[in-house]
Formats: C-alpha cells, structure tokens, sequence
C-alpha cells in the first residue's frame, strides 16, 4: 500500500492478528522480550505487533503494523497456533 492510507480492512487485520498475539502470548505465560526472543524480535518490535503499529512513524504519525510474513509464521509457531488463526480477522479471539 505504499502511496495510500491503509484499507480498513487491512486495519481490521493488523488490529486482530495485535490482539491474538497479545492473548496467546499471556496465556502462555510470556513477556514480549522472551516471545521476541524466541522469534528473533525485539521487544518493541512485539509491541508495534500487538498495538497494530508500524514500527517507523511516516507523515507525523504510526499506521497500522505490518509484519513481515515470516514474523506471522515465526509467532504461529512459538504461540503454538495457526497462521490462518492470526491473520483471519473472521476468525475470533481465543481467550
């Protein structure tokens, strides 16, 4: 989407897969420094992912996150889900 504010479908989507990390990462037990030790992520880059963040600030603010897929795969594997399961916005948050 370089040039042109994000869909809102691609918000729905950084903000979904931020919360579905966010919960499966607590319900593991982790912080953001060891689930972005394990992936081989910075603590504040798991935040960025968590917040829907993107983790440069472009025209005076932060946009929605967008994670490389190798991340999304990186965190399905660690959080123990599935791909599909974080990057599908119809698919609901498991408390």
């Amino acid at each position: 989407m370089p040039g042109s504010a994000p869909s809102d479908d691609f918000r729905r989507v950084a903000e979904t897969l931020g919360r579905k990390v966010r919960v499966r990462r607590e319900k593991l037990g982790l912080s953001q420094e060891e689930l972005g030790h394990r992936v081989g992520m910075d603590r504040k880059a798991i935040q960025n992912v968590e917040y829907g963040r993107a983790s440069t600030k472009k025209q005076g603010f932060y946009g929605p996150g967008n994670p490389k897929l190798d991340t999304i795969f990186g965190l399905a594997q660690v959080l123990e889900v599935s791909v599909g399961y974080l990057a599908d916005p119809d698919v609901p948050v498991e408390d």
